[in-house]
């Protein structure tokens, strides 16, 4: 089910106009090893974050749902840093890289779900990255622009180290994340 999973996102990219540079060398999937399913309370929103996509980003909503149960789901950040009603409503899950199922050296990708009137503080790190909204309006920051509403099916691009953020209304957002990069298990620098 892994293989498909990522099959399913590689085309969901695709078909959105995802840069080539950001996806070159996909792996397939084969061989995947899977991690130990882990769940956190964010979860809960994906029921309604379902009812948020568009039939553009539909599939891949209810797939990454399907599965979400067989899905290792973290936090890289801990209540010392960030107030537990943030952690309550975040979390990921790495399909491809270092820490997922799916091996890959200089990728990383996956899915964020951020639960509704949740804010993700600005943060940056050193992997270029892109996002693809599944489910759920969200507002965006990228360096030192006001916030913009950004629909499911609509890319969003971070060049290395810009700082953004984002934050959801009354719907939760379920996005895809792609990393490229060295050093992509390094936690984002908060601020």
């Amino acid at each position: 089910m892994l293989e498909q999973l990522a099959a399913a996102m590689l085309r969901g990219l695709q078909d959105v106009g995802a840069p080539k540079t950001l996806l070159a060398g996909w792996p397939s999937g084969a061989g995947a090893v899977a991690g130990a399913p882990r769940g956190l309370p964010a979860l809960r929103h994906l029921p309604s974050a379902m009812a948020a996509s568009v039939p553009q980003t539909e599939a891949l909503a209810a797939q990454v749902i399907a599965e979400v149960a067989t899905l290792e789901w973290r936090q890289s950040y801990t209540n010392a840093e960030l107030q537990q009603s943030f952690l309550d409503n975040y979390g990921w899950t790495e399909i491809i890289g270092l820490r997922g199922p799916i091996r890959a050296e200089r990728m990383a990708s996956g899915f964020l779900l951020l639960g509704p009137r949740t804010a993700y503080p600005t943060h940056r790190h050193a992997a270029e990255e892109l996002y693809l909204p599944l489910a759920g309006t969200a507002f965006w920051q990228r360096g030192n622009r006001g916030y913009a509403p950004r629909p499911p099916g609509q890319l969003i691009h971070h060049p290395p180290w810009l700082p953004h953020a984002m934050r959801t209304s009354d719907e939760p957002l379920l996005a895809l994340y792609v990393w490229r990069g060295d050093n992509l298990t390094a936690p984002p620098m908060l601020g």
